[in-house]
């Protein structure tokens, strides 16, 4: 079923690649009207990814893009929530601590999202209030 709403058409070959910021342009990817200036995430606010890597968040798995910091995989995630978060996206304010590991067996390290790089197989087990807050509409 086609939605002709501009970003919500499934049948389009691009809108998958537009909605996970794949594709840079800012130009329709068809026909169908879809057009990536109407993204609410910028794609330029990622680092340039070619796939997306699994994390799990507080039990919960999700897919986010490679070469970005986890505070951006949180901002992919939740684009306007982490966006109007309390981050000043330099280590000054500390509101991006995290906890985390990298699997069975690791070590838990405490760290800042805003610096820390999102890896394939990292476990975040532990968010500040203000990551919490900003991600509440991931119900973790």
């Amino acid at each position: 079923m086609l939605d002709e709403s501009p970003g919500r058409n499934d049948a389009c070959p691009g809108a998958a690649g537009v909605m996970r910021g794949l594709l840079l342009s800012a130009s329709n990817c068809c026909d169908c009207a879809y057009n990536a200036s109407s993204m609410t995430a910028s794609p330029s606010l990622f680092r340039p990814y070619t796939k997306l890597v699994k994390i799990q968040i507080l039990g919960k798995d999700f897919e986010v893009p490679e070469n970005n910091t986890l505070l951006r995989c949180f901002q992919f995630l939740q684009p306007e929530s982490v966006a109007y978060g309390r981050f000043c996206w330099n280590e000054d304010c500390q509101y991006c601590r995290v906890s985390f590991d990298m699997g069975e067996g690791s070590q838990p390290r405490a760290a800042l999202a805003c610096k820390l790089m999102g890896q394939d197989g990292m476990r975040v087990k532990e968010i500040s209030s203000e990551i919490k807050y900003c991600l509440r509409g991931l119900n973790l």
